[in-house]
């Protein structure tokens, strides 16, 4: 306690609290002077606050933005999801560590670096990988004090676009050789990904990139006799479009 002259009525103690805690929790005094008695109390933090953290007010991930929705099984998935968020404390944040997706697996999400804003604003995750069933990927976020959820769904490869911006033609078809080759509609459409299916819906052939079918074309001499379904993916807007081929 500080020395003093006590006022006629009502005044203040001063007291000087100095020291280093040894944990975290509720440092107490017990405090007697003039015939009274009373305890105050001080919180003890487990982490010294550091106003250079990144501390948000409120998250929103139920509107969370997706840079491209289409994403299918087995495929390789690459686009950023745009999270709101208000009550920034105008400080820089770094790149965040990777994010693996639940439900859905195969996919991880990276929060890219920035600088909040003092009011509104958005972050900015990388979400890339190669899902291997179908469903929803759902990533938890944990960010400057909020924490929230986002998720996004994987289609499978059946769910063909029959509106797609582009078609091909498989030639010859029935394919007599051993090699499977194809015209694209527009000639300039890029090849994202190719699969080939047998009569019972199991994939034979899977390629990425696959802009042999369209050059020398791809060996196929290991299929038996049957009947195919070759289903092709754009690389623009990552549609799908199918169509039946016979092996001979």
């Amino acid at each position: 306690m500080q020395a003093g002259t006590l006022a006629n009525g009502a005044g203040n103690l001063i007291y000087t609290i100095s020291g280093t805690p040894a944990s975290s929790g509720n440092a107490l005094f017990p405090i007697s002077f003039g015939g009274q008695t009373c305890n105050i109390v001080l919180s003890v933090n487990a982490t010294p606050p550091n106003n250079t953290d990144p501390i948000i007010s409120s998250l929103n991930c139920t509107g969370v933005q997706f840079s491209s929705t289409v994403i299918y099984i087995n495929t390789p998935f690459n686009a950023t999801a745009s999270i709101n968020y208000s009550g920034g404390n105008g400080v820089a944040y770094a790149s965040g560590a990777s994010i693996s997706s639940t439900g859905v697996t195969g996919l991880t999400a990276v929060l890219q670096p920035g600088v909040l804003t003092n009011n509104t604003g958005s972050l900015t995750f990388t979400i890339q990988g190669t899902p291997v069933s179908t469903g929803y990927a759902t990533f938890p976020i944990n960010f400057g004090g909020q924490a929230c959820s986002i998720s996004i769904r994987v289609d499978s490869v059946n769910q063909v676009n029959t509106n797609a911006g582009f078609d091909f033609l498989i030639a010859p078809n029935p394919v007599n050789a051993n090699t499977l080759t194809i015209k694209m509609s527009p000639s300039s459409t890029t090849i994202y990904y190719a699969w080939v299916y047998d009569e019972v819906g199991r994939t034979v052939y899977m390629w990425p990139a696959a802009s042999a079918l369209t050059g020398a074309g791809m060996n196929i001499s290991s299929l038996p006799k049957g009947t195919y379904v070759l289903k092709i993916m754009d690389e623009a807007n990552k549609e799908v479009v199918s169509k039946k081929f016979i092996k001979k």
